[in-house]
């Protein structure tokens, strides 16, 4: 991950990088299942409110918390 997304992911709390391995298979297999196909790489990191716990080694818990989940995508450009 790039350095600038690193620090745009530190300065808001309530976001986590990108899952990897077999987490970012099951929450890519999560979305499959309710019809949403992305690949891995068109996101960055997610948003997960306050309060709200995933476990993203389970499929049941990333189902039951799929709509709270925001997907971001950092872009950086070069000036």
């Amino acid at each position: 991950m790039k350095m600038v997304q690193m620090v745009t992911i530190e300065l808001n709390e309530n976001w986590i990088p990108r899952s990897k391995g077999n987490e970012l298979k099951l929450l890519l297999s999560a979305l499959k299942e309710v019809g949403v196909i992305i690949k891995h790489s068109s996101f960055d990191a997610l948003s997960i409110p306050k309060g709200v716990s995933i476990d993203f080694n389970d499929l049941v818990s990333i189902k039951a918390s799929l709509s709270d989940i925001t997907f971001i995508e950092i872009k950086s450009a070069n000036q």
